[in-house]
């Protein structure tokens, strides 16, 4: 007696335990992994971009490939395996790359995405990033300027990354701000910076080296006004069709004054 009882529970365990593996498998999602394209971030330390994706429940690997930014791409694989990050570290000075993502399903590869660019730097970015947008900008008071750098870069095959830098500034009403900005690479006043401005519901302008631009208040109470400075691409690379290149520049912005306009 005693030992049907056990053989009639262990048939009801190993029952339940077929159940469930298979309706996981039953459960689970049949659709293609996704195609995705890696997130690429460089400038944060020396010499490393840093890359992450999304994690795909329909995938069971993911393959990320590495090719130098060349006329002719040769990709190489980086990483395989079931995280959703890789930190691309030891890489060579001022070198561009490209990456792409797969994904593994089952003996099936879905992929590769396109590619992103990321840069190997011994630049870091700059102590206010990230300040890439209107809800992350930088105050602007009349202390000492602030130094910062922007960065922008293009690969053969035509894809870039740039810095926006976001600042703001209280003015008083009816007044303006008087903003200077210093490029770092750029030798005469009043020559084209590699900056352009824009600002909210305005055209943007290019920002002359050592020429003071104006933020205008124009209500009768004191109001943050919000402006962004980025890339002059035309400064940063050749405009020739195929080009590559690009590089970091140094620069300082500071309020001058206020005054009317």
């Amino acid at each position: 007696m005693v030992k049907k009882v056990l053989i009639t529970i262990f048939s009801v365990l190993l029952c339940i335990s077929c159940n469930d593996g298979m309706y996981d498998t039953l459960s689970r999602n049949t659709d293609d992994p996704f195609t995705e394209k890696p997130k690429a971030v460089s400038f944060v330390t020396t010499n490393a971009v840093y890359l992450s994706w999304s994690s795909d429940d329909c995938a069971d690997e993911y393959i990320l490939e590495r090719a130098e930014n060349l006329q002719s791409l040769v990709y190489k694989e980086i990483y395989r395996g079931t995280r959703t990050s890789y930190d691309d570290f030891g890489l060579s000075n001022d070198i561009m790359y490209l990456y792409r993502l797969s994904k593994r399903r089952g003996n099936k590869t879905f992929g590769p995405s396109d590619p992103v660019l990321g840069v190997s730097s011994t630049v870091a970015r700059d102590i206010y990033e990230p300040n890439d947008t209107i809800e992350n900008a930088t105050l602007l008071t009349s202390r000492a300027p602030y130094i910062a750098n922007m960065y922008y870069y293009q690969s053969y095959n035509g894809i870039s990354i740039g810095d926006e830098d976001w600042y703001c500034v209280d003015v008083p009403p009816l007044l303006c701000a008087d903003i200077l900005v210093n490029d770092s690479q750029t030798e005469n006043n009043k020559d084209p910076s590699h900056f352009m401005v824009s600002y909210p519901n305005r055209s943007s302008e290019q920002v002359d080296h050592l020429v003071s631009f104006k933020v205008e208040n124009t209500e009768s109470e004191t109001a943050r006004l919000y402006f962004k400075l980025y890339p002059n691409n035309s400064k940063f690379i050749s405009q020739l069709p195929g080009s590559s290149g690009g590089k970091v520049v140094k620069y300082t912005i500071s309020v001058t004054g206020m005054q009317a306009f």
